[in-house]
């Protein structure tokens, strides 16, 4: 039996992984020169971003430790407001540096401007799903980001770690959208842009990319691995030191802007016109045979790297049964 995936970031390569464990060959189709998706640390620099692994579940936890293991890195943000830099989630140790302040006063320092920047988008017209993606304060002093048991950075890297998911499949970059559907074969994964699988017929979904920059430290370094730009006067979201993770000594900054052609889809947005045309998109994908929707794009929803890993799983295995 023989199954074609579409894509080689963190869905595409679980999926690939899965097929393989129950005896399919299978053919990976990647428009990038790399695998690994946005996650790729290639030569010391996250180059799309910083990702953090963290997660509650243990099975996922299990499925990881079959490629690699967690370094323990525990992860720490501030944010350079316009009342001083802060820990967050805002906490005991941030309303010691900006005094108390109430939840809405606390949204207004920190996820307001951010949001607006991320999403182009009013923090009162974002979904709760957004919204609520960080706590808006803690009533202790813990300064990591993430509170699941399971979290760090691949000991090997995540290019290595790719690597490994990879083996035994044959990988195919820098190819074009459609040459996939070149092939035959018995199952089709698909972790694309699932309106360009439908060739865009309710309309082009939209999304939100990033301009990142990268540019050398100079040994000088953050004050923590990531800082969130939360003032309305800066156009950019954040800075990430990619030595305190683990890479090279270079700064890295996003800014976001509306996706066009030729960028990086980043974020799906699932808000306003965005949802009706999702939900169409997800109509035909349910009735399209012989074909898995998979991954941020595929499902056209915003998915940490670990679910992504249980969604792809779940979605597999329930092909394979």
């Amino acid at each position: 039996m023989k199954a074609i995936v579409v894509g080689a970031g963190i869905s595409g390569l679980t999926a690939s992984v899965l097929l393989r464990d129950h005896g399919y060959d299978v053919e990976v189709f990647e428009t990038r020169d790399h695998i690994g998706g946005n996650c790729y640390d290639g030569n010391g620099i996250h180059q799309y971003g910083p990702h953090i692994f963290h997660t509650f579940d243990n099975s996922v936890m299990d499925f990881v430790n079959r490629f690699t293991e967690l370094n323990g890195y525990k992860h720490r943000v501030l944010a350079e407001t316009d009342e001083g830099i802060i820990p967050v989630p805002f906490n005991d140790i941030s309303e010691a540096l900006v005094g108390k302040k109430t939840d809405e006063q606390i949204i207004n320092l920190i996820f307001k401007y951010y949001s607006a920047k991320q999403w182009g988008a009013r923090w009162d017209d974002l979904p709760d799903s957004i919204r609520g993606r960080v706590k808006v304060r803690r009533e202790n002093k813990r300064t990591s980001y993430f509170l699941e048991p399971h979290q760090g950075l691949p000991k090997i890297g995540y290019s290595a770690m790719f690597d490994s998911m990879a083996e035994g499949a044959k990988v195919h970059l820098c190819c074009g959208e459609d040459d996939w559907r070149r092939q035959k074969s018995d199952i089709v994964v698909y972790s694309g842009r699932i309106d360009k699988y439908f060739d865009c017929c309710k309309s082009e979904l939209m999304y939100r990319s990033l301009i990142i920059g990268h540019k050398s430290g100079f040994g000088e370094r953050l004050p923590a691995p990531v800082i969130n730009h939360c003032s309305q006067y800066r156009n950019s979201t954040r800075s990430y030191d990619n030595l305190q993770l683990g890479g090279k000594d270079v700064i890295s900054t996003e800014t976001p802007v509306a996706h066009r052609a030729g960028m990086s889809p980043y974020y799906p947005i699932r808000f306003g016109i965005n949802e009706k045309r999702t939900q169409d998109y997800l109509s035909l994908a349910g009735k399209e045979s012989g074909t898995v929707f998979i991954g941020r794009l595929g499902l056209n929803q915003y998915l940490n790297m670990d679910a992504a890993i249980a969604t792809t799983t779940e979605q597999i295995m329930g092909i394979l049964k």
